[in-house]
């Protein structure tokens, strides 16, 4: 395994510095392939837009218990490099079908559920590497370098999407995918993480038992349970606007890829800005007030959002009828069946 030792003046090892160059390359990766799949998706209408949503996060609520159990009995070290190498597998797979036979429903929904399982793996292994490449002492700033180098790629990711969705569609967000997760496998087998765990468990149990017994904790504790009950409340509202409504409505309004991918990014700079304050002056702040506010003004973002004026020089559409036509289908709902309501519309006179 890597040296644990810092640098000179303080410094993170280079082991975990170059960990945490490719973990914020992988990122950006993984979020150029979402916002393309959203927006692709988001193009189809909106159940289909959902149904993708859902098939790559069910899979990681559900099972990534299970991998965190996983990577405590054979070592964190062997389950990065087998997702790793399972993702570069998953979105080079993804480019040849999306450069083959453009992007059909099954496609997304195929490729989403195969990377929400290799995340629900990839996601607690790869939790444990600041305390196996950096000493006790160095684990704080460790911590928040990787906080920050997350927020980042989250907030880079999305206007990079747009960018190459334009330019090369959803083939060319799969290969950015690939050549990230492939970048960061190299990573991990260079840095030389632990092959196996560092105490083997005594209690032979299957990984499915021992994965509940932190839901038996937070079930049990009188602080963690409210406090879980209003993240999953809070996240199930918010989460769902810069994955499916936010791709949705740029549809809707005629806004480019570029500018959705920008707007998602921009929310996801809200959230860089509050990491970067708790991390300088920590939880200075009562929870309560804390999280009222924090409400309040997600919620004045929200609707926002939802009076944004459509794209300059888009075409005005009127819900009266008779409905107009979009290729073979009657225009109706929302959008009048149609990806945008710039194809609904009729040609303006």
């Amino acid at each position: 395994m890597a040296g644990r030792r810092a640098g000179p003046g303080g410094r993170l090892p280079g082991g975990y510095r170059a960990w945490l160059g490719g973990t914020g390359l992988a990122l950006i990766g993984t979020q150029v392939l979402a916002f393309a799949s959203a927006w692709v998706a988001a193009g189809r209408g909106g159940l289909l837009a959902g149904l993708v949503l859902t098939a790559t996060n069910l899979p990681r609520v559900l099972l990534v218990l299970v991998g965190g159990s996983v990577a405590d009995r054979v070592g964190p070290g062997r389950v990065l490099v087998g997702t790793g190498v399972a993702m570069v597998v998953v979105t080079g797979a993804l480019a040849v079908g999306a450069s083959r036979v453009g992007d059909p429903a099954v496609l997304l929904l195929a490729a989403g559920f195969a990377i929400g399982v290799v995340d629900a793996f990839h996601l607690p292994a790869s939790g444990t590497v600041p305390r196996l490449l950096v000493p006790p002492a160095a684990l704080v700033p460790a911590m928040s370098a990787r906080q920050v180098v997350g927020q980042v790629a989250v907030f880079a990711g999305p206007p990079v999407g747009g960018v190459v969705v334009v330019a090369a569609g959803l083939t060319g967000a799969a290969l950015v995918g690939a050549a990230a997760s492939a970048v960061l496998l190299l990573v991990v087998v260079a840095v030389r993480l632990p092959a196996t765990p560092p105490a083997p468990t005594t209690d032979g149990r299957h990984p499915r038992w021992a994965a509940l017994d932190g839901v038996r904790l937070v079930a049990r504790d009188a602080v963690l349970r409210p406090a879980l009950l209003l993240t999953a409340t809070v996240a199930a509202f918010l989460l769902p606007v810069s994955g499916l409504l936010l791709p949705l409505l740029a549809r809707e309004r005629s806004w480019s890829a570029r500018s959705a991918g920008l707007v998602v990014g921009a929310v996801a700079a809200g959230l860089a800005v509050v990491a970067v304050l708790l991390t300088l002056r920590g939880t200075r702040w009562r929870f309560g007030p804390a999280a009222g506010v924090g409400l309040l003004l997600a919620a004045g973002g929200v609707a926002g959002l939802a009076a944004a004026p459509p794209a300059v020089g888009a075409p005005p559409c009127s819900p009266s009828p008779p409905w107009p036509r979009c290729a073979t289908r009657p225009c109706a709902g929302p959008t009048w069946g149609c990806a945008t309501l710039a194809e609904c519309c009729p040609p303006p006179t």
